[in-house]
């Protein structure tokens, strides 16, 4: 990508993830409980997801960024209505557009992709693990506040690459190396 516009939307969605996890953090947490984090942290990773679908370079990276904004917009409206299943919904429409972001950044051959979006599926996950343990009444806000952190963590190294991306236009990426290739 490398665009302004992709920085944007990758630096967006990074802040997202970190307010969500703060939210998420109770020791964090300043004030009324986590619902305003959560607010204004899912709002900044659609809209931030949205940006990088536009600017996607094919169909399936679209996708791979179209399907997590709609699991934050998912997640939002499981915020206001304190609906639980619609946030493990939403958090498991996030892990699976983190999925195909996955094999895109595998066929681009683009390895700190691949951990970066590796990170926020498995966040992703965790967190609607968390979820479905709460449903059954098990213990799960460890799991839960892991998974927040995880997936912030795949989400600020992607914004660094987009950053590296942007300000090195001209730089060949870190690629996944050939096993069959003796010189990698």
């Amino acid at each position: 990508m490398g665009s302004i516009q992709a920085l944007f939307g990758s630096w967006a969605q990074a802040i997202g993830t970190v307010i969500s996890a703060i939210g998420g953090t109770p020791i964090l947490v300043i004030g009324d409980g986590n619902q305003p984090y959560a607010i204004i942290g899912n709002s900044l990773q659609a809209v931030g997801a949205a940006v990088l679908a536009d600017e996607a370079d094919n169909t399936l990276d679209q996708y791979g960024n179209i399907i997590p904004a709609i699991g934050n917009v998912i997640v939002l409206r499981g915020v206001f209505l304190d609906d639980l299943d619609l946030a493990i919904t939403g958090d498991l429409f996030q892990a699976t557009g983190g999925s195909l972001s996955i094999y895109t950044a595998i066929e681009d051959e683009e390895l700190v992709n691949v951990y970066a979006n590796g990170l926020q599926v498995v966040g992703n996950g965790a967190q609607a693990l968390a979820g479905i343990q709460e449903k059954q009444d098990i213990d799960s806000e460890d799991l839960a506040i892991a998974g927040g952190w995880i997936q912030a963590t795949g989400a600020i190294i992607a914004a660094l690459q987009e950053t590296h991306d942007y300000l090195n236009p001209n730089e060949q990426k870190v690629k996944i190396a050939d096993p069959k290739d003796e010189n990698g």
